[in-house]
């Protein structure tokens, strides 16, 4: 089996907000977002403790996250997921951030800084995004 097999795919759509997500055999976590939600947030967190779970436990994971079409996110929102990740940073190998506007820039780096998470890039095409999450 291919360790680039997609075992995980889920999504969230409501009027206000959604997601897409994938998570791969060798620990990428692939997500597409658009503007947020408490519910939407949830249904992440989910996703990705379900994630956590499926993969070994010493697996390191990488987060891939397309910004091209997220619109906003209440301060609520950025709290629980980086709450979230900074409960699971020691498992998160590199956040790679790619088609962020300057203001999606400014709310991941406060997730992040919230997290303390500072093995995170933003790129503007998701091919030098991929290319730095393999090295």
């Amino acid at each position: 089996m291919s360790e680039d097999i997609v075992f995980y795919r889920t999504s969230y759509d409501e009027p206000e907000s959604w997601f897409v997500l994938e998570a791969r055999r060798d620990g990428r976590i692939d997500i597409r977002f658009g503007p947020g939600s408490i519910p939407a947030v949830v249904a992440l967190i989910r996703a990705w403790e379900h994630v956590f779970a499926t993969l070994p436990a010493t697996q390191p994971v990488t987060i891939l996250a397309d910004m091209t079409e997220a619109a906003h996110a209440s301060l609520r929102v950025q709290y629980m997921i980086g709450r979230w990740l900074l409960d699971h940073k020691a498992r998160l190998h590199k956040i790679a951030v790619h088609g962020a506007g300057a203001l999606q820039v400014a709310i991941v780096s406060s997730v992040m800084a919230v997290a303390r998470i500072h093995r995170i890039k933003f790129f503007t095409g998701k091919d030098a995004a991929v290319a730095w999450t393999a090295d």
